[in-house]
């Protein structure tokens, strides 16, 4: 496990479902790898080794591999979810930095065709459910549920900047995470389960406030599965879909079921209401109800993940914020929104490519500029978005 040793950055945290833990405050992680290096005798400046990134690896190998058996522990995956293979510019370039500042982490990009196969082989039951979403949209919402519980890890959007290591997030929380090879074997490290994600802007009642851009768990968490038992019982009582993606399978499904899994289904509380209740659903997995393990859900301060927020909250920066505007400008958001003193992990400065008209023409011109983002540059011959015209 990485250590911190950069000063203690202050940060905000709002309650633990299942749990009366307080965290400590946030510190910087060491996981960032400087642009140059300074020698101490004369202050000159030296070239660093070739920028490490986070080693890819195949969506299909990682559903060959073993079932994890530590289930207390966050194993170091990254997960991403697109189309196919082929990444915008933007996208590239944040994703890049994220794989440079997890460098340490695995890194898995999820396509379409991905998300259906692993519903094919983890959970066939699901299936029929699955195709009868109206659109990818809704499929790749529903979808990291699944990956997320197979392999546990951290999962975000594609238009997320990686400021410093989810580690940090971890180290907090007194979480333990290790590479992914030793979360397949071993005993628990930790009596705790646990589910991270991040709270919206600064009102608590508004229907998005956690959105599932962001997430981040241990192997086998079961409150994952809550939010797709919603889109059974939607579907074997309507059999379509009238309802934005928003509600069926994104931001406000999440919501309300971490809302249900608060008030019903905490494990400390009532372990017999959960086992009772996710029986029929785990037991057609990988897993099984684990009576020596508690079940949390964890919420984030909006300053942690979410420090850009497209509700009125942040409607005076929005101009250099928001990816969509012709003024958008990452540094200068970065600088508006003070993220290195309030110590946030990521930012995300909404491409909303995954609503209904997030793929047209409008929306895609934005993120296939070519531009610095970050300290990455665009690297020439970026990838077409043909696909998506």
């Amino acid at each position: 496990m990485t250590s911190t040793v950069q000063a203690a950055q202050k940060w905000g945290w709002s309650y633990a479902s299942g749990s009366s833990q307080t965290p400590q405050k946030a510190q910087a992680s060491d996981s960032a790898i400087p642009d140059e290096i300074y020698t101490e005798d004369d202050n000159s400046v030296e070239d660093v080794p070739e920028i490490r990134l986070a080693p890819e690896v195949k969506a299909s190998e990682m559903m060959a591999r073993p079932v994890a058996t530590r289930l207390g522990t966050i194993p170091k995956i990254f997960h991403q979810s697109w189309i196919d293979s082929n990444l915008p510019t933007k996208f590239q370039q944040w994703s890049e930095n994220c794989r440079k500042v997890h460098y340490d982490y695995e890194w898995v990009l999820w396509t379409n065709e991905d998300n259906e196969n692993i519903v094919k082989k983890h959970f066939p039951w699901l299936l029929e459910a699955y195709l009868s979403l109206p659109s990818d949209i809704y499929r790749a919402d529903f979808a990291r549920n699944l990956y997320m519980y197979m392999f546990g890890g951290v999962y975000a959007d594609l238009d997320f900047d990686c400021l410093r290591s989810s580690n940090v997030i971890f180290e907090n929380y007194s979480t333990p995470y290790d590479t992914a090879a030793h979360a397949i074997v071993g005993e628990d490290e930790s009596p705790n389960s646990i589910a991270f994600f991040g709270r919206l802007g600064t009102d608590e009642q508004f229907e998005e406030s956690v959105p599932n851009a962001w997430m981040a768990s241990t192997p086998g968490h079961p409150f994952l599965l809550i939010p797709l038992e919603s889109v059974l019982k939607r579907f074997s009582r309507e059999k379509q879909w009238t309802d934005s993606p928003e509600d069926v399978t994104g931001p406000g499904a999440l919501r309300r079921a971490i809302l249900r899994y608060h008030k019903h289904y905490i494990w400390q509380k009532y372990p017999e209401a959960l086992e009772n209740y996710m029986e029929r659903y785990i037991s057609a997995g990988p897993y099984k109800m684990r009576p020596d393990l508690n079940h949390t859900v964890q919420l984030l301060h909006h300053t942690a993940i979410y420090p850009y927020s497209w509700r009125p909250d942040n409607y005076d920066i929005r101009d250099v914020c928001w990816v969509l505007q012709d003024s958008f400008n990452a540094e200068n958001c970065k600088k508006a929104l003070e993220v290195e003193a309030k110590g946030s992990v990521a930012i995300t400065y909404w491409s909303h490519t995954h609503t209904p008209t997030g793929h047209n023409g409008e929306h895609i011109k934005y993120i296939t500029k070519k531009e610095r983002i970050s300290g990455l540059t665009a690297p020439s011959g970026s990838t077409s978005d043909k696909h998506m015209t």
